[in-house]
């Protein structure tokens, strides 16, 4: 495949997980943005893993993606961000609080999964 033809698979595929995201997530104004190696939301913003601009998407890949997109967009719709985000700042600076906050995540991951 060249080179151009892997950048419009990309940008397609970009356009595509935007479009799904604000689907999922019911809310017109989430922007998607590719940057980093994690994906993760804010409740306005999910941040998926970055992607490659000089080759095209793998089929695992674009599963792989897919799966951040629909579980961070389920988030969006699903999780009481106010409440999160308050919670873990009054829980901030206390003992073994790294621990509580990763059980919280996964605890609230594994009722976001049911969603999606």
């Amino acid at each position: 495949m060249s080179r151009a033809s892997a950048s419009n698979n990309t940008s397609a595929f970009m356009h595509e997980t935007r479009k799904v995201s604000r689907t999922i997530g019911r809310d017109a104004n989430i922007e998607v943005v590719f940057s980093g190696n994690a994906a993760k939301t804010d409740g306005s913003t999910i941040y998926l893993p970055s992607l490659p601009s000089d080759h095209a998407i793998t089929h695992d890949q674009a599963g792989a993606l897919r799966g951040y997109t629909d579980h961070e967009s389920f988030h969006v719709r699903k999780t009481d961000m106010g409440l999160w985000k308050s919670t873990m700042k009054a829980g901030e600076g206390a003992p073994d609080f790294d621990k509580f906050e990763a059980w919280a995540q996964a605890i609230e991951d594994m009722r976001i999964e049911r969603f999606g």
